[in-house]
């Protein structure tokens, strides 16, 4: 893990900015905490995060739009959505608008130290530009599909929407 790495937890909750704080520590992450969308995007555009996790619930901005909102600017942060609220469509339209991983509370912290991990990885190991030129190509095409045919030439691995590490 680079030093660097920091990561965003965004909910109303001050009780969740806590728990992940204390789920998250032991990983050696910098971790710093937004209170609603608003304040999150403009973290997000300040500074450069790993990781940021999105509850769907908050006042002001919902965390579907906050991930549009990520998404539209292009920013560098890989996002999993952590919500009390889940719902199947929820979930897909997360997964849809390129949300990494989609957890439901109350989860095991464990499993949650074990994602962020796996999505720091993934986002540091990663090309960003290549990355963002795939997402404009999948984002323009109503069809999912996955092609490992041009891996080799971009060095970009397609992402299944399901996370890779298993936990």
């Amino acid at each position: 893990m680079n030093s660097r790495e920091r990561i965003l937890p965004v909910d109303d909750e001050p009780k969740m900015h806590s728990l992940l704080r204390v789920c998250l520590a032991p990983l050696g992450y910098e971790i710093e905490s937004a209170a609603n969308g608003p304040q999150a995007l403009a973290m997000l555009k300040d500074g450069e995060y790993s990781v940021a996790t999105l509850d769907l619930m908050m006042p002001m901005m919902n965390g579907l739009d906050v991930l549009r909102d990520i998404r539209q600017q292009r920013l560098p942060t890989e996002v999993v959505v952590i919500t009390a609220h889940g719902t199947l469509q929820s979930a897909i339209e997360a997964l849809r608008l390129g949300a990494y991983d989609y957890v439901l509370k109350p989860f095991h912290p464990e499993a949650v130290r074990s994602m962020v991990r796996c999505t720091a990885s993934f986002n540091s190991s990663i090309d960003r530009a290549a990355l963002r030129r795939a997402r404009l190509r999948a984002n323009t095409s109503r069809q999912p599909s996955i092609s490992l045919r041009n891996s080799a030439s971009t060095g970009v691995v397609p992402r299944l929407p399901l996370a890779v590490c298993a936990y």
